[in-house]
């Protein structure tokens, strides 16, 4: 574990809860600070109140959904820049790309792969930039 890794604040933005769980468990256990959410305007305001080093979003959440809200935080001059992955069961031919086109920095999708998930966490949150 990285010493730095507990000063990382990552949001998670799932509405399902044993999903939500798995996602932080993993988080926590590499010595991240998880701020959990369970739908989309909930998750705006805690993105926009912690303005966090990472967020990790699914694309359908109550209230709005994770498309709707990446375009909210990419409007924000003060969260434009945070790196938000989405985390979905959106794993069809195309969705990928459509989903990165919409200004997400990372895909994963659902049923999550820890190993996946532990790299492209530590990757963007060593880079800042896109994955």
């Amino acid at each position: 574990m990285e010493p730095t890794q507990s000063l990382k604040t990552i949001v998670v933005a799932e509405d399902d809860p044993s999903s939500r769980e798995l996602v932080c468990e993993i988080l926590e256990a590499q010595g991240y600070h998880v701020v959990e959410t369970g739908n989309g305007p909930d998750a705006l305001d805690k993105i926009q109140k912690l303005i966090p080093d990472l967020v990790l979003m699914d694309i359908q959440m109550p209230g709005a959904g994770g498309m709707t809200v990446i375009q909210q935080i990419r409007q924000d001059r003060r969260t434009a820049k945070v790196p938000v992955v989405a985390v979905t069961a959106h794993a069809m031919a195309g969705d990928r790309e459509r989903i990165l086109s919409s200004g997400f920095d990372g895909y994963i999708s659902k049923p999550v792969d820890a190993v996946l998930l532990r790299q492209q966490v530590r990757d963007l949150l060593r880079a800042g930039t896109p994955v």
